[in-house]
């Protein structure tokens, strides 16, 4: 393969070690598509030039030099990502390359933040640290972190569809009740809006300790115009011996009226998806135990930010902060009794 066409460089010496200034900026210039889409070399490092272009699908991708490897080495297979090793010519010189190409478009926005990375940690490398072997150690830890910090995120959403679907099963009274309600997954500012009262479901997942839930917004706890706002507040144990089975609460809730038409189906799965959940869920979060629930009426002095308040302090427009619920009063509701919102 040769790019000595496409590429228009100039042949520079290779640095004494991997700094290179702007070659982040220069990449990203290109993956935003806000200068000349052609290949070129956006940089250097202890292994040689970093070409970007435009890989088979129409995506951005990253070739990297590498020192003592052959065509012949094959780059280990990681999901989501083509690598490969082979051969350019770049201005009649030939040299071994490790293409980073993205298999899906639609993971473009984490891939553009990982090769960023992956630029960034380059940027350290010294003389004679360009091998193959020691690229592909910097891309796999960068994929580990990824992954970890998609699994975080999939492990929050899991948790709270866990208490939407507990208050749908034991604490909302659906009679009369319409899909619609459910707001929370599909970006409501509450998690279940009625034609007058909204109420929050707040879950957290530690065994002991204060009470203490994430607010995302100052609108978040704001009680709708000429109705009351609830917050429902959950403890649950995630462990494989629970009493509780993740797949038989889906399940349980699925069936209830407000979702047996075939549209509301579909609103009730697009719902389970968007919050991360699958038949194949790890083992760590099939199971669970409620530790406690507890109903509050959001009013007087329960702990919250609401817009009003900013009207105090110029300039500020929102805020994401936490609220410590130990303390509060809830309502008593009887055992087995579900309440029903207006």
């Amino acid at each position: 393969m040769s790019l000595v066409e496409s590429t228009g460089l100039e042949r520079r010496d290779r640095l004494g070690n991997s700094k290179a200034i702007g070659m982040r900026t220069a990449w990203e210039s290109f993956f935003l598509g806000s200068s000349d889409t052609s290949s070129k070399a956006i940089g250097y490092w202890s292994g040689g030039l970093i070409i970007s272009t435009v890989g088979q699908i129409g995506l951005p991708s990253l070739f990297f030099e590498v020192d003592g490897a052959a065509a012949s080495e094959r780059a280990p297979e990681l999901e989501g990502l083509i690598l490969d090793v082979v051969e350019l010519r770049v201005e009649a010189r030939e040299g071994t390359y490790l293409k980073l190409e993205l298999a899906n478009i639609g993971f473009l926005e984490p891939f553009r933040l990982f090769t960023l990375e992956v630029l960034g940690s380059l940027e350290t490398y010294q003389a004679g640290e360009g091998t193959l072997q020691r690229l592909l150690e910097v891309i796999n830890e960068w994929v580990d972190f990824f992954r970890l910090r998609v699994a975080r995120v999939s492990r929050e959403k899991i948790i709270g569809l866990a208490g939407e679907l507990i208050a749908l099963r034991d604490v909302i009274d659906l009679d009369g009740v319409e899909a619609k309600i459910w707001q929370g997954p599909l970006g409501g500012i509450q998690d279940f809006i009625f034609e007058k009262d909204a109420l929050e479901v707040k879950t957290l997942s530690t065994r002991t300790g204060p009470v203490v839930h994430k607010v995302s917004s100052l609108q978040q706890l704001e009680a709708p115009t000429g109705g009351t706002l609830y917050l429902l507040s959950l403890r649950l144990h995630f462990h494989e011996s629970g009493q509780e089975n993740f797949h038989n609460l889906v399940d349980h809730v699925r069936m209830q009226h407000p979702f047996k038409s075939s549209a509301d189906s579909k609103r009730f799965e697009k719902a389970v998806n968007l919050s991360g959940y699958s038949e194949s869920l790890p083992p760590e979060l099939t199971h669970f135990d409620i530790k406690s629930l507890a109903l509050f009426n959001v009013q007087g002095d329960f702990p919250r930010l609401v817009p009003s308040m900013c009207d105090l302090i110029p300039g500020v427009i929102n805020a994401n902060y936490e609220i410590d619920v130990t303390s509060q009063v809830p309502i008593h509701v009887p055992s087995g009794q579900k309440v029903k919102f207006i």
